[in-house]
């Protein structure tokens, strides 16, 4: 191949080995080197990867496999996953000889979402390196020449492909309604300019489902307050996040804050919810407390979740769990604590409004638990290239090529049947 002598254009069996480099000491190199050493060393035999991104037409992968799972070798998809796991779903990392990966049982669809989020960024790197080497429209001077250019087209047919499928099932992450589905649908094959591979890829899109069962697990920005039920409390949240953000941004430059804006959004939400959730475990002992309110602000969804995320990152064992804390990141969480004091001092009305539901402020949002939102939000978002199909469908400069990123909310749909 490295001659470009077995080129065949419009070839069904083509495919492309797709090297995820693991960095020393990750999830994903450790577990590498325990599959050699407990199944190949002994025998003297080579590590097997088989990282493959296969043609839509490729006739061996399975009919009734998930739209990704006919793009996406088993073993591709599960190296993406591990390059992002985090320290709890590490702990669901299995090993055996024929496989390394994550048990999705266990670590649910953060895992998918993210082996598709790095499958983008590995595919559009991929495909801007082609652009950038000319092949695709050049004219072809010699046979050599004409062969190359073949095997280019090919690769870049099967990148394209690959990263329309991870967007396309991002896409459903991300969206609450199913309407605009159809229209995004339409927009995203258009990228392929092959009407033959532009109606296999729509055809294994609608045929085959996707292995993220559920759509609506992502959140952006001051959209997580959807996520409350009631109206009124969703609209009491949304102008609490805002106040407080406001002041914050004025006491802190955000451009001098180490913490993006949505972090601390998702991380002053979290508090809310999880003082509401504490509130209405206590709420029998409470004949005051505002249970309709309460309930009106908490989902059986959000209180799973968050009663989740309290069990694997108790508030009093931040040590234990995270390790130290950057000392610029401590300082900064207390100089937000400090404007969010201040905040209360100055404008008390948005933590009147939900004071009067979930109980004191001082309790659901001390500084300690401010840390430990900052904490799990960092640790649990989903970090999402932004629009990845037009940067790798524009001009390509010959400088360095900024990937945008965005950090969102991560909520599981529940189970079915909850």
């Amino acid at each position: 191949m490295t001659t470009y002598g077995f080129c065949i254009v419009d070839n069904p069996c083509d495919f492309r080995d797709v090297n995820v480099h693991a960095p020393p000491d990750t999830p994903l190199a450790n577990a590498r080197q325990f599959r050699y050493q407990e199944f190949y060393e002994p025998h003297g035999n080579p590590l097997e990867d088989k990282c493959f991104l296969f043609n839509v037409f490729y006739p061996l992968s399975s009919e009734v496999s998930t739209a990704e799972e006919r793009v996406f070798s088993p073993g591709l998809l599960d190296a993406l996953a591990l390059t992002r796991v985090i320290t709890r779903e590490s702990q669901n990392i299995e090993v055996t000889e024929d496989r390394t990966y994550a048990n999705m049982r266990h670590s649910g669809s953060r895992v998918v979402l993210n082996a598709l989020c790095q499958g983008s960024v590995e595919l559009a790197f991929r495909i801007i390196k082609i652009k950038r080497g000319g092949y695709l429209e050049g004219r072809p001077q010699n046979d050599k020449q004409k062969n190359a250019q073949i095997y280019r087209q090919s690769e870049w047919s099967v990148y394209m492909t690959g990263l329309i499928v991870c967007e396309w099932a991002i896409a459903r992450a991300k969206l609450h309604s199913p309407d605009v589905l159809e229209s995004l649908l339409k927009k995203y094959i258009f990228y392929i300019p092959r009407l033959p591979v532009r109606e296999r890829l729509e055809e294994i899109i609608r045929g085959s489902g996707s292995i993220l069962e559920q759509r609506g697990e992502l959140f952006l920005g001051s959209d997580v307050v959807e996520l409350i039920p009631s109206p009124n409390m969703k609209k009491v949240v949304a102008g609490f996040i805002k106040e407080i953000s406001s002041f914050i941004d004025e006491a802190i430059d955000p451009s001098d804050r180490g913490l993006p804006s949505d972090t601390l959004t998702y991380s002053i939400f979290l508090l809310v919810c999880a003082g509401a959730n504490e509130a209405k475990k206590n709420a029998p002992n409470h004949p005051e407390t505002h249970s309709e309110a309460l309930a009106g602000l908490l989902s059986k969804r959000l209180e799973e979740y968050i009663s989740q995320l309290m069990g694997w990152y108790p508030v009093g064992n931040l040590q234990a769990t995270f390790g130290d804390i950057d000392e610029e990141l401590e300082s900064e969480i207390r100089s937000i604590y400090s404007a969010i004091r201040e905040a209360k001092l100055k404008r008390p009305h948005p933590f009147t409004s939900l004071e009067e539901v979930i109980g004191p402020s001082n309790e659901w949002l001390s500084e300690i638990k401010l840390r430990w939102a900052v904490c799990v939000v960092q640790e649990e978002e989903v970090t999402v290239m932004k629009e990845p199909l037009e940067m790798v469908s524009g001009e390509i400069s010959d400088g360095h090529v900024q990937m945008v990123t965005e950090s969102y909310f991560y909520l599981p749909q529940l189970p079915a049947g909850c």
